[in-house]
């Protein structure tokens, strides 16, 4: 796969593609730059990813709320100037000079930016798909916040460590509950969701982020 790094204000992009022009624009919000070419998008050849990192972490929850430790700043609540960024620089951007013009376009987060990618896919039409990786929707509010703001998107994939819930941290100990429950809201409102546990707890491995990647290309 040929990769492309694109300049942007306020995250650093890379795109993945093969040489044939795109029709799918995977966005994969990552907490670490990555290796990605061994990803299965090679094996669709009308499919690019757009690998998203360096962008402020904790900046990604769509409201304001508590920090998770004592001394640690509260969490900005920065989602929707990020969702205006992504939709309307960062893609753009990265379509230009790539010189790919994408008809869809599916979305894919991991913890805080797995909550960004659901939050988003409730928000705008815009991804026709949306994967979320240990998404933190133990996250202030999140789940009573879904019930009266359905998704926008048709199918979900959320992957989930089984290990998560034993988190010290009585927040992120939440996180298997607020995940069920999150399956269940979407259900309820017509999506169709695909649910996944993994062995072991919150550290994501390529094998997560592939099984994610390859869902999100499986689903025409």
């Amino acid at each position: 796969m040929e990769r492309i790094d694109i300049p942007a204000r306020g995250a650093r992009l890379a795109l993945y593609r093969t040489a044939a022009p795109a029709d799918t624009l995977l966005i994969a919000l990552l907490p670490v730059e990555a290796d990605l070419s061994r990803l299965p998008v090679y094996k669709r050849d009308r499919a690019a990813l757009l690998a998203v990192t360096g962008m402020d972490w904790a900046a990604l929850p769509p409201w304001p709320a508590p920090a998770l430790r004592e001394g640690d700043p509260p969490f900005p609540g920065g989602g929707a100037d990020f969702l205006r960024t992504l939709t309307d620089e960062l893609l753009p951007a990265a379509c230009r000079t790539a010189e790919c013009r994408p008809a869809r376009y599916r979305l894919l987060g991991v913890s805080l930016s797995g909550l960004f990618a659901l939050w988003a896919a409730c928000m705008t039409d815009r991804f026709d798909a949306c994967a979320s990786l240990s998404g933190s929707f133990w996250y202030d509010g999140f789940t009573d916040w879904l019930r009266t703001h359905p998704a926008r998107t048709p199918r979900v994939y959320l992957g989930l460590g089984r290990k998560e819930q034993d988190a010290r941290h009585p927040r992120l100990a939440a996180i298997a509950r607020a995940t069920d429950e999150t399956a269940q809201l979407l259900r309820r409102a017509g999506v169709s969701v695909t649910a996944e546990r993994f062995p072991g707890g919150h550290r994501q491995t390529p094998d997560r982020l592939a099984r994610a990647v390859r869902w999100l290309l499986d689903g025409e």
